[in-house]
């Protein structure tokens, strides 16, 4: 954190992170220079003979004294045997964000490409390859210079080795078609990676841009580029030689291709405008059109590809690596807690404020989330105090303490009202026993000034005080409020909207309060922490980059004011669990805990982050961990159990369960698990404990979930009228469920109804297409769009889906069971075949392809065989 030392530099901010690491921006105490410190993730290097190959890569990389190459000062190590580079700083930002601002003039462009191709032509000529060339990976000066950095991905090469790849590394979409299939790489898959960026620069867009990733590798292999053809045809040569599918058509080097952008007539790259009006330009000759005609065919693999079987081998082969190069890690599943009574501990829930009037009660709305937080932070000395998330309570729509009681298992519950007169606002609370229904205490606290936030403040000091705690005043300090009213108002309103995030707008509201309390005080830690969770939200909901950017640098604001915001290291762990970056987001869910042991989402964001990574016993030593924290608490324990689940361990995913409900009887949630877990251990013996577990369920909460699985196991026993009757209550429900659908398309094609079925088919087809135009990262999305064209004998639209799908998330049990069906729709019965014996060796489970009438045929000769 700021003002800290790390050997003999002062650490002054973060900078930020990404794939290669964490940055801090430090000063230098013995020069006397601002530096960068780039801390490498700890998978780059396993023991001491990595740590020598990154040495000696730092020094090949500091050896390189050229004014387009970040400056390399040097590699360290921090006490905890973490290695770091030194670098210089730059504050103009990084060229992808200038992309990202706007067009860049023509004539700026083509001198940003001489500055780069100069800096990575001084790299190649002493036999480093960068293997990672990209926007973000090139910073600007403040005068615009460019700066390649991250080098540390390239490996040095020997003389005799010049062209030897010991690894797959890099960003996939800027991966030559050599090096996303593993082939032998040198410089020209550097060049490649230069002209995806030029194109990127001269037109704001990727030349290969497609919906999802597998596509995107797909296209780099097989499709011609999208290059604007305003652009002189000079440099469309270029940039067309730069993308030639096999690297003997490139360029040989980069020198070769600074000679033909120094060659560029100034007259047709100068102006202001990234477009060129190519009417006022000398015609070309006949020579230069024949160069771009043979450049145009080399990148558009005419000259290359001997058939188009060998397009779709490359391509094949492309989707295989990238399992292996871009894991696409699911979205964390979001958590659902309740504390619950234990014989020497205080379960306490707030409920939600009434309000006096219409135009309070977006503040009451959002001062349940406030008093909750504080709350929460009074037990920072273990005083043995269990607050109930005020996201549970909404989630049960709780209103009074009976069912707090019930529910929840809360032994205590704050009742409160909020008043504003003028410009008095006034507090005034209940606390009651749940269990007996008696008052313990009432707490009023009032500002003539209108300051909320002081209010709020002195009434969690009363209630500390009834609660034999003590801290309230430190309580609130430490969760980053604010002094001024006008602020604090703004900041409990964007709580309010947040609250209901899935509702259209109030994502954009909330961002909208929240830089107006921001504007009000700049100093508001915890607004700038809520900010980087809204638009983790909006990236979670659209993936815009420019949200995870919005998010990453309002958490950073965040933590350099108040470092010690646990709900800020969640919100970058759950960024970098989405984006991938798993060793990044187990990194900040552990600052997390270790600011507050308590803190659920960091214990259980620990744990997610080690399952993620396959590091299976870890995940479960800290699923257990996490359920250890308070041995009554029903939602650590049900994360356990669906860990258990997730991991086909029925059994003790069962007992877990069984231990929660225990806890918690009248817990809707943990019977709906609970009946979920008998259905997928594929058990016939325990369907009709299945069923009894999710009418339990049903009698607590009506919910989409529960009666889904309820029509799953009727369509087990093959009782399809009351499958259809279940389908249709849980799309009553819930009509963007796709399962519910599905359920309903099965039961009416075993009835004969064919009319519903292929309505509710539709359907499928219908959601899948608006979810994967949404997400098109969502691998379970895309095979259902895959499965309903499949369905409907559009194989060749059903493919290309189910091919995304399965590059995305190879080992997951939906994909590959519809998967399956789809090639088995498609005449594809040998692809079906090998699928299912490969998945059964991975221990996925094909129960449910029974339920299916088209899939018969294919199952019995498959036990046949």
């Amino acid at each position: 954190m700021a003002g800290d030392f790390l050997r003999d530099y002062e650490i002054l901010g973060r900078v930020g992170a990404g794939g290669m690491g964490v940055v801090l921006q430090a000063r230098d105490i013995r020069l006397h220079r601002v530096v960068a410190l780039k801390f490498l993730p700890h998978d780059m290097y396993g023991g001491e003979a990595d740590k020598e190959s990154l040495l000696k890569e730092a020094r090949a990389i500091s050896a390189l004294d050229h004014p387009n190459i970040c400056t390399v000062y040097g590699l360290e190590e921090n006490e905890d045997g973490q290695l770091f580079m030194a670098m210089a700083y730059y504050d103009g930002g990084t060229l992808a964000g200038k992309i990202a601002n706007g067009p860049i003039s023509l004539s700026e462009a083509v001198e940003l490409l001489r500055g780069i191709v100069s800096g990575l032509g001084a790299a190649h000529a002493h036999n480093i390859l960068h293997r990672d060339i990209k926007p973000s990976n090139i910073l600007l000066t403040r005068k615009g210079v460019p700066k390649i950095v991250d080098f540390g991905l390239s490996r040095a090469i020997s003389g005799d080795s010049r062209t030897l790849s010991l690894t797959i590394s890099g960003t996939a979409a800027y991966m030559s078609p050599e090096q996303l299939c593993g082939e032998a790489i040198d410089q020209r898959a550097d060049i490649w990676a230069i002209g995806v960026t030029a194109v990127e620069i001269l037109s704001g867009h990727h030349p290969f841009r497609r919906d999802t990733l597998p596509a995107v590798a797909h296209s780099i292999c097989v499709d011609p580029p999208e290059i604007p053809g305003d652009l002189p045809l000079s440099l469309q040569r270029i940039l067309y030689r730069c993308l030639a599918k096999t690297p003997e058509l490139r360029y040989l080097s980069c020198e070769e291709l600074l000679q033909d952008l120094a060659a560029l007539d100034p007259g047709s790259i100068s102006g202001s405008g990234g477009a060129v009006d190519t009417a006022s330009l000398h015609p070309p000759k006949v020579s230069q059109r024949k160069a771009l005609s043979n450049a145009v065919a080399a990148a558009s693999g005419g000259v290359v590809r001997e058939s188009s079987r060998k397009g779709w081998v490359v391509a094949g082969a492309a989707l295989l690596l990238l399992v292996l190069a871009v894991i696409v890690f699911p979205v964390p599943r979001e958590h659902v807690r309740g504390l619950l009574f234990g014989p020497k501990e205080k379960h306490i829930a707030v409920l939600p404020f009434d309000s006096g009037d219409a135009a309070t009660a977006p503040l009451a709305a959002g001062l349940m989330d406030s008093m909750t937080a504080a709350l929460s932070n009074l037990d920072a000395g273990g005083q043995s105090l269990w607050v109930i998330p005020a996201a549970v309570v909404r989630s049960g729509n709780l209103s009074d303490p009976v069912a707090a009681y019930k529910q929840l298992g809360a032994t205590l519950v704050v009742k409160g009202k909020l008043e504003r007169d003028g410009q008095r606002v006034a507090i005034d609370l209940d606390l009651i026993n749940a269990e007996t229904l008696r008052q313990v205490g009432a707490v009023s606290a009032a500002n003539e000034n209108g300051d909320l936030a002081a209010a709020e403040e002195d009434a969690v000091t009363q209630l500390g005080h009834l609660l034999n705690v003590s801290g309230g005043r430190d309580a609130v300090a430490r969760s980053g409020s604010s002094s001024v009213p006008a602020a604090y108002d703004l900041y409990l309103e964007a709580l309010s909207y947040l609250q209901r995030f899935d509702k259209p707008q109030n994502l954009d509201l909330a961002v909208d309060r929240l830089q107006k309390a921001i504007a009000q005080d700049p100093e508001f830690a915890l607004a700038y922490a809520k900010l980087g969770e809204a638009y983790r939200l909006k990236y979670k909901a659209g993936r815009d980059p420019k949200w995870m950017q919005e998010a990453l640098e309002n958490c950073e604001r965040a933590l350099k004011l108040n470092p010690e915001l646990p709900s800020a290291y969640v919100t970058l762990g759950s960024l970098h669990t989405l984006t991938g970056h798993n060793e990044l987001a187990l990194a900040e869910f552990q600052k997390a805990a270790a600011l507050d042991a308590r803190n659920a989402d960091a214990a259980i964001g620990v744990a997610w982050s080690y399952e993620q990574a396959a590091r299976l016993d870890e995940a479960e030593a800290e699923y257990k961990r996490a359920a250890a924290l308070n041995a009554s608490d029903w939602s650590n324990r049900n994360e356990l159990a669906l860990f258990y689940d997730r991991h086909g361990r029925y059994a003790d995913a069962i007992e877990q369960v069984k231990q929660a409900i225990a806890s918690s009887p009248d817990n809707p949630m943990l019977y709906f698990n609970l009946g979920g877990f008998y259905l997928d251990s594929g058990n016939a013996a325990w369907f009709p404990l299945a069923e009894d577990a999710l009418r339990k369920s049903l009698a607590l909460a009506a919910t989409n979930g529960a009666y889904g699985n309820l029509a799953m196991l009727y369509l087990h026993e093959k009782r399809y009228a009351e499958a259809a009757a279940a389908s249709e209550k849980a799309i009553a429900l819930d009509t963007q469920q796709i399962l519910s659908w599905r359920f309903a398309e099965l039961a009416y094609r075993w009835l004969g109804n064919r009319q519903r079925a292929d309505a509710a088919l539709n359907q499928i087809e219908n959601v899948a297409r608006a979810q994967t135009a949404m997400n098109p990262r969502n691998a379970q999305d895309q095979s259902w769009l895959g499965l309903a064209y499949a369905k409907k004998g559009l194989c060749g639209q059903a493919n290309p889906h189910i091919d995304a799908a399965l590059s995305l998330a190879p080992g997951d049990s939906q994909v590959v069971v519809n998967a399956v069906e789809a090639y088995n729709l498609c005449a594809d019965e040998t692809s079906a075949e090998k699928l299912i014996k490969k998945a059964r060796q991975n221990g996925v489970s094909f129960a449910d392809l029974q339920l299916d009438p088209d899939m018969q045929s294919l199952l019995a000769r498959v036990k046949a065989h």
